[in-house]
């Protein structure tokens, strides 16, 4: 499903009128709980994240929301409670404030409306320069291959012979998904080749198996933030709230580990060959 700009703003007047405290409130939790949207199907949760990432990006970008925390928590700025207290709703408020610009992004877009001519003349003169910009680099990079292509020949001809680069020593990466699944409660889960298991485990996300010594791995958070891992009886225990984000190398092969979602409803997105982004470590 397509998320235009009109759904972003509906869903977003709905978050600013049902929040109920302005210092601390959850996109995720007011659209999923107060059931706006359903989530029985994969299709249904991965366009409920893209939407709460799009409406977190436009209260933000907009002065409305402000980050309080880690997590995804929320809260409401200056401007963003003027908004809840007027009922008006985004577009109504914007249109009412056309006369008088508050923020900065008002104020340029208000230029603009009103300024069409001017407006129409800026976007021309600034593709002129991009083009001329654009060609002026793409002159310079082909004076440099041409120069590098002469030093190259003039270099062969002097030492005899030719310097070849074998083909099977260059390795291009393109990920492969191997896999996308819900993580069942409190059950082992057998991915790859059986040798590896992930569990979902009260607030924990579990990886073990036959084989997890054998494995390279580390881990980020859903917002970046290093995340420890903390083996107990043969397996490594995450907290599966920060939606980890884990890579592995197993059996020369690299793997990532993708975790998305909340209590009690989270899905393991799993690629290889992947181009890793963490430095691995061993379990044992």
């Amino acid at each position: 499903m397509k998320i235009d700009e009109k759904s972003i703003i509906t869903y977003f007047d709905i978050i600013i009128k049902e929040l109920e405290d302005v210092s601390f409130f959850s996109v995720n939790n007011i659209i999923i709980d107060n059931k706006h949207l359903r989530i029985d199907t994969k299709e249904e949760k991965e366009y409920i994240f893209e939407l709460t990432d799009k409406i977190k990006t436009f209260g933000i970008s907009r002065g409305y929301f402000q980050k309080n925390g880690e997590n995804g928590w929320l809260k409401l700025t200056e401007k963003g409670i003027e908004l809840k207290d007027s009922k008006k709703g985004f577009l109504k408020s914007l249109n009412d404030s056309k006369t008088k610009p508050e923020s900065t992004f008002d104020k340029i877009v208000f230029f603009f409306k009103n300024n069409r001519i001017i407006a129409i003349l800026i976007f021309i003169i600034f593709i002129l320069f991009l083009g001329s910009k654009v060609l002026n680099e793409f002159s310079k990079a082909k004076e440099n291959i041409e120069k590098l292509n002469g030093s190259f020949d003039k270099n062969q001809i002097e030492s005899g012979y030719k310097n070849e680069i074998p083909l099977d020593t260059i390795k291009l990466s393109s990920p492969i998904v191997v896999d996308s699944l819900e993580l069942p409660y409190l059950k082992n889960l057998p991915i790859l080749d059986k040798g590896i298991f992930l569990s979902y485990y009260y607030n924990n996300l579990l990886v073990g198996g036959a084989n997890i010594d054998s494995v390279k791995i580390n881990a980020r958070a859903y917002d970046g933030q290093k995340l420890k891992f903390r083996k107990y009886d043969e397996k490594l225990e995450y907290d599966i709230t920060k939606q980890p984000y884990i890579e592995m190398e197993y059996k020369e092969t690299i793997y990532s580990l993708e975790i998305i979602g909340k209590h009690y409803s989270f899905d393991c997105i799993i690629k290889k060959d992947i181009v890793p982004t963490l430095n691995l470590i061993e379990v044992n």
